[in-house]
């Protein structure tokens, strides 16, 4: 009799282990369907969040890059002593305008007549008439601006042109 417990006993731990094999296969598979759509959702919201993070750290860097612009075209004119004579504001706003109607954006543009004033210790009027002429030059050769900006520049202070 002993023997026969043995036996049935066997037979229902086979019985409720198989069992709980197919419930935990149940949940297992509810659980994958469960991660693979919550996982597609975070994947997204992780990828949207990353995406963002890279927008922000570009906009921080043409941000950081216009203020290096402003910087040295202001330092430029305090160095020549023309900030009594040259508005930093007017040719901001010059450089904007320029932006809409050529390939060089206003940080470019600012960070070349930064350059020429420091070069060619020009006045507002000089830096304002001057910047189209080497815009169109550095395209015609094929130039980036601040180098188009510092040939010019060093001309025009050797031999002391355009400072009026």
């Amino acid at each position: 009799m002993a023997k026969y417990k043995a036996a049935e006993i066997d037979i229902i731990a086979k019985d409720k282990t198989k069992k709980a094999f197919k419930s935990a296969k149940k949940s297992v598979a509810t659980l994958a369907k469960s991660v693979k759509k919550y996982g597609a959702i975070v994947g997204a919201s992780v990828a949207a969040v990353y995406g963002a993070v890279k927008v922000a750290q570009k906009l921080i860097s043409v941000y950081k890059i216009q203020e290096q612009a402003e910087a040295k075209l202001t330092a430029a004119i305090k160095a020549t002593g023309k900030q009594a004579s040259i508005n930093v504001d007017h040719l901001k706003r010059y450089a904007a305008q320029l932006q809409k109607v050529t390939t060089f954006g206003d940080e470019t543009t600012l960070s070349a007549m930064a350059l020429l004033q420091n070069l060619g210790d020009l006045s507002e009027k000089g830096l304002k008439k001057i910047i189209p002429g080497i815009q169109d030059m550095a395209t015609a050769m094929g130039l980036d601006l601040t180098m188009a900006a510092g040939l010019v520049g060093k001309t025009l202070g050797s031999t002391k042109i355009g400072r009026a």
